[in-house]
């Protein structure tokens, strides 16, 4: 028996009775399913007149430990960065308390000397000159950049998750 129906999302079809067919006791609980049954999921109505998933708590959980896993992540990148160089090797791109990579580049770049014998994170050293050197700080410049802008992506996409289904989708790795 259908009660009611709601069309809350696009494609979705909101009913007052649940899966047995009888009908709810608690009036803000409403049972959705799409078209073809391939979702389906309780929402109760919060006192701004607003339908959420019931489990609401669970979702925010959820989103709060990909959130934390967002941020290990983006940390561990920044500790162990290695930057694939255009001058053809890769580089240590560190950002840590004991550990700046880039700042390291800049005291070399500080030195103002014509050329300098730069160890890469293979162990291989190279010939650098002043202006490889500042084309390097700059690549890592925007190698961190980018890590960041990464993390702000991603943390946006967690939090615009209105379902668990579509925080399970998402990737913090």
């Amino acid at each position: 028996m259908i009660l009611r129906k709601i069309d809350i999302n696009l494609y979705k079809v909101i009913y007052t009775n649940d899966e047995t067919g009888l009908i709810n006791s608690n009036p803000n609980l409403i049972y959705t399913t799409d078209e073809d049954d391939s979702y389906s999921g309780y929402y109760t109505l919060d006192v701004n007149g607003k339908y959420i998933p019931d489990n609401a708590k669970e979702l925010e959980e959820i989103k709060s430990i990909k959130l934390q896993e967002v941020k290990n992540s983006f940390e561990n990148s920044l500790q162990h960065g290695i930057l694939n160089s255009s001058l053809g090797f890769p580089v240590d791109n560190r950002r840590y308390l004991d550990k700046n990579d880039k700042d390291n580049v800049q005291g070399l770049i500080d030195l103002n000397i014509p050329s300098v014998e730069f160890n890469d994170s293979n162990g291989n050293f190279h010939t650098l000159t002043l202006s490889n050197l500042i084309l390097l700080k700059s690549e890592m410049i925007q190698d961190g950049l980018k890590k960041y802008q990464d993390k702000w992506n991603l943390e946006n996409s967690i939090k615009q998750c209105s379902t668990i289904d579509e925080l399970l989708l998402i990737s913090t790795q």
